[in-house]
C-alpha cells in the first residue's frame, strides 16, 4: 500500500468505528429508556466515562416502569375488584359445540 491508500484506509476505518459505536450506543441508551442523545457523550473523553458509570450503576427508567407495573399487577391480583367474582381457568370441558379441547371459565375459583 502506498501513502495515500493507507491514509484513506485509516480514515475509512476510523469513520466506520465511530459510526458503529454511535449507532450501538444510541440503541443501548434508547432501550434503557434514556434519550438517544446521551450517546453523544461517548465522544467526550472524561464525560463519556462518567456517563458510562452512571448508566452502568443507576436504575434505568425501563426498570423503574417495569417495577411499578409488577407492583400494580401484584396488588390487583391480591385485592381484586371489590364485589366482583374472581375468574379462574378450569381447563378442558368439551361443551362448546361438542368439540373436545374447548376451554371454559369458572367463576369464584381462586
Amino acid at each position: 500500500m502506498s501513502g495515500p491508500e493507507l491514509i484513506a484506509f485509516a480514515v475509512f476505518g476510523s469513520v466506520l468505528i465511530v459510526l458503529t459505536s454511535a449507532v450501538g450506543a444510541v440503541a443501548v441508551t434508547r432501550k434503557a429508556g434514556y434519550s438517544g442523545w446521551w450517546a453523544a457523550t461517548i465522544f467526550i473523553p472524561v464525560v463519556g466515562f462518567i456517563m458510562f458509570l452512571v448508566f452502568a450503576f443507576s436504575r434505568w427508567p425501563v426498570q423503574r416502569r417495569l417495577d411499578q407495573a409488577e407492583h400494580r399487577s401484584a396488588r390487583n391480583r391480591a385485592e381484586g375488584p371489590p364485589g366482583a367474582p374472581l375468574l379462574a381457568w378450569s381447563g378442558t370441558t368439551g361443551r362448546s359445540h361438542g368439540l373436545a379441547g374447548s376451554r371454559a371459565w369458572d367463576p369464584c375459583v381462586r
